[in-house]
Parts: structure tokens; sequence; C-alpha cells
């Protein structure tokens, strides 16, 4: 496959935003191309040997070794032209990939008419509450899995990681006809990693924004459930306390601006790891700032009361499973969802308990198995029934065993 091109054929693109030589020549390589030898060392040249059969035969890229030939900038647009036509995709899409292959972005718009920008004695308020949030996304994402706190103390080694986080992001404009901001998390890759453009181990930096698009995802259907139990029920994945105030600090400052502006929110994820499966379908997050103010308050109010309830194990029979295939639910957190009948809690009768894949997969194996479960977690009340928050030490109890041992003080086993 071979493209050619001169500088008056190009379309109206600024030259200046095509990659750098050796930024493209790595990018070629993190997603499963090859560089081919050259005796020429003007050049470098690039193919790939695996594609789809039916796919039209693939390109080989050739551009200047540097960047201080005069064509630099042209044969780069041919060589991102020729991946674009053998992938069947747009120029810009392939273009925007190769400036951050590896970087995450956020990117929040502000979409209100008549207004053509944020007043500046805002912008450090916003600024700073961004950098908050990364920090203390990262602090909650240190915390040991299972153990996550509904409130961040001051664990110096998950700060010192958090801020490691956020110091390197970067800050930028974007969404050319309305005013909106980006943020740009590098990501640390190990280069001997990738040889396709599809990996599914996240960097600690993917896992930080991650958590922050899953809390934003709970934010919206806990105000279409009006439910704040859908954000607090995610602490594994999603926001505690501190985001939660930290959300809502920021939306009180975009509220300032005009109380019902329009506000998105869209993740573009580097193509270089495939992000989690609950996210892959999330386009844009969008609401009115004014109207989530209220939502995070409560799961911020909400989850500090919970860190201060003493926690309890339970353990029964699990009536009940809502992965149901025939109910076909579009939200994997109640696909996650086990009712069981409590049999070690005087006054306490059903249950309900949301867990994460691999403890729901425990539950199904020991429902098949006619056994009962033990679980550690804050009880709450729900309506007619109750509902345990942060599940954790999940275990199967075999029948055959004494469901209450002599001494049963409630502490995690």
């Amino acid at each position: 496959m071979k493209t050619t091109s001169s500088f008056s054929d190009l379309p109206n693109r600024d030259l200046e935003t095509l990659p750098e030589t050796e930024r493209f020549a790595d990018y070629l390589f993190q997603t499963g191309w090859t560089k081919i030898e050259q005796s020429d060392l003007r050049i470098l040249v690039f193919g790939i040997s695996e594609h789809p059969p039916k796919s039209p035969e693939p390109p080989i890229i050739i551009f200047p070794s540097n960047d201080s030939y005069s064509d630099s900038r042209l044969r780069i647009y041919d060589a991102i032209a020729a991946i674009a036509t053998f992938q069947n995709r747009p120029f810009g899409d392939v273009l925007a990939e190769v400036l951050r292959y590896d970087l995450d972005v956020l990117r929040q718009r502000i979409d209100v008419p008549g207004i053509s920008g944020i007043p500046l004695k805002l912008m450090p308020e916003i600024v700073r509450s961004f950098r908050e949030l990364i920090c203390k996304a990262a602090q909650l994402e240190a915390a040991p899995q299972g153990t996550r706190p509904y409130c961040l103390g001051k664990a110096r080694k998950a700060v010192q990681k958090s801020n490691e986080v956020s110091e390197k992001c970067l800050f930028g404009h974007t969404f050319a006809g309305s005013f909106g901001i980006s943020i740009e998390m590098p990501l640390t890759l190990d280069t001997k990693m990738f040889s396709t453009i599809a990996h599914e181990t996240p960097t600690f930096e993917r896992l930080t924004m991650q958590r922050i698009a899953t809390g934003l995802v709970d934010a919206v259907n806990a105000k279409k459930e009006s439910q704040s139990s859908v954000i607090t029920d995610n602490l594994e994945n999603g926001f505690n306390a501190d985001l939660c105030s930290t959300m809502e600090s920021l939306l009180n400052i975009l509220s300032q601006i005009n109380e019902s502006l329009q506000v998105e929110y869209v993740f573009q994820w580097s193509p270089l790891i495939v992000p989690d499966k609950n996210l892959s379908n999330v386009k844009n997050i969008s609401f009115v700032p004014s109207e989530m103010v209220p939502i995070f308050r409560d799961a911020a109010r909400e989850m500090r009361e919970l860190q201060k309830s003493n926690p309890v194990t339970i353990k029964g029979e699990i009536i009940a499973l809502t992965d149901d295939p025939e109910k076909k639910e579009s939200d994997e957190r109640l696909r996650r969802t086990i009712t069981i009948r409590c049999k070690n809690k005087a006054g306490i009768s059903v249950v309900k308990i949301t867990l994460t894949d691999k403890d729901y997969d425990a539950a199904c194996i020991a429902r098949g198995h006619r056994n009962w479960i033990s679980v550690h977690g804050v009880l709450v009340e729900e309506g007619n029934a109750h509902r345990l928050r942060s599940p954790q030490n999940f275990r199967e109890v075999d029948m055959q065993t004494p469901l209450f041992p002599e001494k049963d003080n409630d502490e995690p086993q």
C-alpha cells in the first residue's frame, strides 16, 4: 500500500499538530509494528505481519529518521494516512491516537449559550479541585483491595504515591467552539509488555483514572434512582467520602458561572490498555452541576457515618441471585447482588449484598453446593430488609461444620 501527497493536497490542517518523528516511531513500535532494519540511516521503515485475513495488504511505513528533513512533516502525514486507510478509520482518529497513545485524557466541556469562557478568578480553584480529585483517587486506589476506607487517612506512602501521580498530569484547553479543559494522565509503560494494541494489564495511573470515571457514572445513576447507595455501595471501584466532597466543591464552583450550565466529561483511553469492561461503552457523562451537588453531599455524609459504624460478620443461606439472563440487566452492579437469609443475628432476616465479580462467582458455587456463606461488612437498614456495605472476607461455609462457633466476636475471619 502506498500513498503520496504534496503540501498543496493537504486539508486545512496545521502541520505542527503532527507528531515528531521519535514519538511516531515509538507509537508504531508500541502498537505492534516492527522496525525493518535499513542500511540507509536517513529513513525509518516499519511493517506489520499480523492482520485479519480479509483486510487489505498492510502498508510499509517509510518516513525520515529525524525532523531535520524538509519533507519530514509530509512523510509522517502520508504514513498516518496509510494507517488510517489500512484500519478503515478516519485520519483524525488515528492522528489523535498517535498524539495520546501513552496518555489517558479526562476532558471537561462546559456548554451554555452566551458563555465565552470561565472567569479567570475561578480557574485556580477549578485546577486545584482537579488535582485534589486525582490525588484522592490515587490514594484510595493505593489502599489494599477489600479494605478501602470510606474516609481517607494520612498514610505517608499512599499520600506520596498519589502526589507523584498528580504532579505529572498536564493541564490544557480543548473542545473548539465551547469552553473546556483537559487533564492528561501520562502512563508508566513497560515497553516489553506491549506488542499489540489490545492489553488488559492496567497501570496504576489507568486504575486511578478509571476510578474517577466510575465515580461519575455512579453519581449519574444515583440521581436517576434517587439512591445515594449507588455510590456508597461501589467503594471498591468508585468514590469514597473524600472524592464525593471534592466533586461537590468543584461543581459548586462551576455553578457560580451559571446555575443551568451543562457540563460534560469525556474520557479518552490510551489504545495500549483496554479499559474496564464497565467503562468501554461510556462515551460521555453529562449533567447540570447544581443538580448533582446534593447527590455528592448526601453520599459523602452517608460514607462518613458508615466509617464510624461497627462491622459485623453475617452468615446465612443464599436465597436469590440477581444475575438472571432473563432480566437482561444493563447495570453490572445489579447483576452482582445476592440476597441471603441471615442465620446468626437476632432480629436480622433478609440481607442484600453487592459483591465483586470474584466473590459473586464464589457465591454461585456456594449456592450450587447448597452451602451457606459468611461475609464481613457494615450492616444498614434498607426498607424492610438490610444491606451489607463494604463486604469483605467472603467465604463459603461447609454445612458439615458448626455454623455458630463458641466464640464469634464479629472480627474478620
